[in-house]
């Protein structure tokens, strides 16, 4: 098998939507790619120096092999964040329990259905212990891996999504009845969003497809036109796009037209980036930078304003990094590094400081990993199959 980079590009390229330049930078071997993370790093105009400002130097922890995706939570009850990968490679997950002083302990790893790639942590059978969810390829379905009380997880459930290929996921309660919902965004082949409506003990009820086109990859939760009803934003790598599902509060959705999301939107984040209550997105582009829609009311958005962050952006989290009160974010690039963009509360951020992690990093978290008040992050680094813990300084 190859990298899971390389599977999501192969499953692109059948929709066309990849490009030659990503498969460039793949080929090159790890000599290589390092020195051109060390020449880009060189090449930015905030480097090195932003690591007294911001994190301490990255500690890394070994992961299960193809690592591409990461999730916090408490999965041991016991009061620490824990992180969880998913190891397309290994057909696992690999489980980081957290301890107080920010470090964490030896992996450990349970078996997650064929080949994993998206996941998230959700209650899916209202026990009180947080689940995972994770996206499988081989077939396409989801498995539900049920948290146990002191930790790790039970075999998996697993649920058909009638789509696919599969990417990521999100928990949501699309109701009113308590039971946790999930949404899966269908790559490529199905272009389509795949809703399966919780029954409350793991497993679901069948499948809803949402035609959404264009190889929808990635979704984010928020009120969009702020009616007390959860809706989702769906980014459309193909089509240079975001598509607005707008909540019903009884299951459905009703999509709205797609917005212009700048070129190869890949991950999205939600967050009040213009100081007034609606939530705006940030949307990540493959091609290098940053994407910001701001909110304009009803579930629509204004043309996308670009940031610098990177040559191939990836993972995004929404975060406060300096306790100025105005929201910022932390983007993962796909050679070494988190370029942190510092919002100026207006829906505009200034230029990145930039950190360093392992090779490759894909996925990114954020928590606070010491509990000493402030937002620390975690990335999972596909190339080296570890994952790099920045501590706030």
């Amino acid at each position: 098998m190859g990298s899971s980079f390389e599977v999501r590009r192969r499953f692109l390229a059948l929709a066309g939507g990849i490009r030659g330049r990503i498969a460039t930078v793949r080929r090159l071997p790890r000599r290589g790619r390092a020195g051109l993370a060390a020449g880009l790093l060189l090449g930015l105009c905030v480097s090195a120096v932003a690591l007294a400002a911001g994190f301490k130097p990255a500690r890394t922890h070994d992961v299960g092999n193809g690592a591409v995706e990461i999730v916090r939570g408490d999965f041991n009850d016991d009061g620490h964040a824990d992180l969880v990968t998913a190891n397309e490679a290994d057909d696992t997950v690999s489980l980081l329990r957290g301890r107080r002083n920010g470090r964490f302990r030896e992996a450990r790893d349970f078996p997650a259905g064929p080949d994993p790639f998206g996941i998230a942590a959700g209650d899916f059978n209202r026990d009180g212990r947080p689940d995972l969810a994770v996206s499988n390829d081989n077939p396409d379905q989801v498995s539900i891996l049920r948290g146990r009380a002191r930790g790790g997880f039970k075999p998996p459930l697993e649920s058909d999504t009638g789509g696919g290929p599969l990417f990521s996921l999100l928990p949501i309660h699309l109701d009113a009845n308590r039971k946790l919902d999930l949404l899966v965004a269908n790559l490529a082949g199905g272009d389509s969003v795949t809703i399966l409506r919780g029954r409350g003990d793991g497993t679901f009820r069948p499948p809803n497809q949402v035609s959404v086109a264009n190889s929808p990859n990635d979704l984010e939760r928020g009120d969009f036109n702020r009616d007390g009803d959860p809706d989702i934003a769906v980014t459309q790598f193909d089509g240079a796009t975001v598509t607005i599902l707008l909540g019903n509060g009884d299951g459905t959705v009703q999509p709205l037209g797609p917005t212009s999301a700048g070129t190869e939107p890949f991950y999205i984040a939600s967050g009040r980036f213009d100081g007034d209550r609606k939530p705006d997105l940030a949307v990540t582009n493959n091609t290098g930078g940053v994407s910001i829609l701001i909110n304009t009311g009803g579930g629509d958005f204004g043309a996308p304003v670009s940031f610098i962050a990177g040559t191939s952006s990836v993972g995004i989290v929404a975060f406060r990094f300096n306790r100025d009160r105005e929201l910022d974010l932390a983007v993962t690039d796909e050679v070494s590094n988190v370029h942190v963009l510092r919002g100026r509360g207006d829906g505009s951020f200034r230029p990145p400081l930039d950190f360093g992690v392992g090779q490759s990093p894909f996925g990114i978290a954020k928590g606070k990993f010491n509990r000493d008040g402030r937002t620390d992050l975690a990335t999972v680094n596909e190339d080296d199959d570890n994952v790099s813990v920045l501590i706030a300084d």
